[in-house]
């Protein structure tokens, strides 16, 4: 029986990241330890000449359900968010490397000097902050939120029960893990987080193992995980 994976991520990323991980011959386990809330209002409608900046594909879709719009000029912060971009419709889109400060360089470089951040509630680095000491007009707008679940999902019980692996792609998830587990889970599951700052939550806990992406992408966290397993 190939080894479990339990992926904590919501959908629709969370399918590609079990075709990634059944690819290197692993079982995936969709249970997502996070629901997407909606928080949309009105003055979050873009101002003339703004342009978009995203951080996560969850901030697309969300922006994407609240306007019919496609023309906007939009920066991503990876491939992945700029895949899910194009995907709704948006054609000019650009992407960073895959960490908030890429995304700043990108837009000076590109000398945008209006962008609104389309994010939820939870960001990690402050990109409106990083822009608006170079002189950028830069905003926030928060149009969803993430609630964690209340109990372990119990499609994750059985990757607990065989001492797998568990993919975390967000600090708030990283938490949530820990406000739900145990020692004696703790003990039996490998980790496997997408940044540092995700694994920074994790310290203090004793865990099978922990491992850590090189990039915040999922190309990346797939090696990370290929390596945990092959050191199992």
């Amino acid at each position: 029986m190939s080894q479990p994976v339990w992926i904590t991520r919501t959908q629709p990323g969370a399918s590609q990241t079990a075709k990634r991980a059944r690819a290197l011959g692993l079982t995936p386990i969709i249970a997502p330890l996070l629901n997407i809330t909606a928080t949309a209002h009105s003055s979050a409608a873009p101002k003339a000449g703004e342009a978009l900046a995203f951080t996560s594909a969850n901030g697309v879709r969300a922006f994407a359900s609240l306007s019919d719009n496609r023309d906007f000029k939009v920066y991503c912060v990876g491939r992945a968010t700029a895949e899910q971009a194009r995907a709704l419709g948006f054609e000019n889109v650009k992407s960073a490397d895959g960490a908030v400060d890429d995304l700043v360089a990108l837009l000076r470089k590109d000398n945008i000097t209006h962008i609104v951040h389309y994010s939820g509630v939870h960001v990690a680095g402050d990109l409106v902050g990083a822009l608006m000491v170079s002189g950028v007009k830069a905003r926030r707008e928060i149009i969803y939120g993430t609630q964690s679940v209340a109990v372990i999902p119990n499609a994750a019980k059985s990757v607990i029960e065989q001492g797998g692996y568990v993919l975390l792609h967000s600090p708030k998830a990283a938490q949530t893990l820990l406000m739900l587990s145990d020692a004696d889970m703790a003990a039996r599951l490998t980790v496997v987080s997408l940044s540092e700052n995700i694994d920074a939550c994790l310290a203090g806990h004793d865990f099978a193992g922990r491992y850590i992406a090189s990039s915040p992408n999922d190309a990346a966290l797939m090696v990370a995980l290929e390596k945990a397993a092959s050191r199992a």
